[in-house]
């Protein structure tokens, strides 16, 4: 495994995702009366340093999403 650290010598971090969600108001849902909603991913969004909330480099935080996954 490969250790990766913030400048701060920190080496726990937040991985953060963005949650989609498709809302289509030309059909109805589940629940009468409101919009057909559909769950449509989520996408790796950045790495944050947990002690002093730094963002990681983009170059750095596809490195370690691959140690990641």
């Amino acid at each position: 495994m490969k250790e990766f650290s913030c400048i701060c010598g920190c080496k726990q971090f937040t991985l953060v995702k963005r949650k989609y969600t498709e809302v289509d108001f030309s059909q109805e849902g589940a629940i009468e009366g409101h919009p057909f909603i559909r769950n449509a991913g989520e996408l790796f969004d950045s790495l944050l340093c947990f002690e002093c909330g730094e963002a990681v480099s983009d170059e750095q935080a596809q490195e370690m999403l691959k140690e990641i996954i």
